[in-house]
């Protein structure tokens, strides 16, 4: 019995001998790798502002913000509503007898004025009180302001993207803020392609002051107009009625519908259709001087902002992106993600 025993034994120890004498015989090659980090962006929701009402409608259109204020034009109650940033909470808001569709808003320490689209008006409020002071143009077509879609303004003047002429400026220092109107504009500038009675944009057109230059973005025909402040001043002072475009894009190759640039001035945040596809990017000042859409400083990844609204109402919040969606505002901070790609050494 011990002798069978040892016997089997041995025989599953040749057995593993030979099986482990096998194997060392074998030899696998193992490519060498060569590891690249590439780093994209893209958005993550953190913050839902509440709903300034629980019982009405509310359609957030047009936003802007100033220091630590967020503005919200919203179409279905025609208010626009303030907010603390900071306190992320509802404040007051500005509405004056119905006729506030907010379309676009500029805010600077003193006044909020509001583009009212088809109501031919721009009204203004006193951003301490809220209360409404006057409105530019006379609320009918004849007036200054035919059809407000888009606002910007710098340090001296008001530019409003007007329906019959191009763009309005109105000087800051001549509008009575006691007046029932103020009709008096200053200067047009001249665009190409303008708008009639019917014939509106379904989207306003986006302006912005930048460093020396006036962009207005002409979603339409998909070009963007570059106008020198210094031109304009000039042609101020000597009371020239119209000024023409220093430079535009001429190709339409870009429909710029949202332009928001950093706190700091040295970048701007773009959200526009290149090439077919939406786009939402960061540019310096020399991509925007020289109209180099395809090459942002920072790409956000398509996937996170399909659902930003085709208006293009898109603001910056320090490094955060404000934009609405549907019936609410959604709050988004910018996401590094890091992707290792390898790739076998030659």
């Amino acid at each position: 019995m011990l002798k069978n025993i040892f016997i089997t034994l041995l025989f599953v120890s040749l057995l593993v001998n030979i099986s482990c004498s096998e194997q060392s015989v074998i030899r696998v090659e193992i490519p060498r790798y060569d590891s690249t980090i590439v780093y994209t962006h893209s958005l993550e929701e953190v913050f839902q502002l509440p709903k300034p009402t629980q019982d009405k409608a509310f359609s957030p259109y047009a936003l802007c913000v100033y220091k630590d204020r967020l503005y919200i034009g919203d179409r279905a109650t025609k208010t626009v509503y303030e907010y603390d940033l900071l306190a992320r909470e509802y404040v007051t808001n500005y509405t004056h007898n119905e006729r506030t569709d907010p379309l676009s808003i500029s805010v600077n320490d003193e006044h909020v004025y509001i583009a009212c689209g088809d109501y031919r008006e721009v009204q203004i409020f006193d951003r301490a009180s809220g209360r409404y002071l006057t409105r530019l143009g006379t609320g009918v077509w004849s007036g200054a302001v035919s059809f407000a879609t888009s606002l910007a303004q710098s340090e001296d003047y008001i530019f409003v993207r007007d329906s019959k002429v191009g763009v309005r400026v109105f000087d800051k220092k001549a509008i009575n803020f006691t007046a029932v109107n103020n009709n008096s504009f200053f200067l047009n500038l001249d665009i190409d392609d303008l708008y009639t009675p019917g014939n509106y944009p379904a989207n306003p057109y986006d302006m912005e002051v930048l460093g020396d230059s006036l962009y207005v973005n002409d979603i339409s025909s998909a070009r963007t107009y570059v106008y020198s402040m210094n031109n304009i001043k000039s042609k101020i002072t000597s009371y020239t009625k119209k000024v023409q475009y220093d430079k535009n894009t001429q190709n339409g190759i870009a429909y710029v519908m949202g332009m928001e640039t950093s706190e700091d001035e040295t970048s701007t945040l773009l959200f526009l259709r290149l090439n077919g596809a939406n786009t939402l990017g960061f540019y310096s000042r020399k991509d925007l001087t020289e109209f180099n859409w395809s090459n942002p400083d920072l790409s956000i990844n398509k996937s996170g902002f399909d659902n930003i609204s085709p208006t293009g109402s898109v603001v910056l919040l320090k490094d955060e992106i404000v934009y609405p969606v549907r019936d609410r505002i959604s709050i988004h901070s910018i996401r590094k993600d890091s992707i290792i790609i390898l790739s076998p050494q030659k």
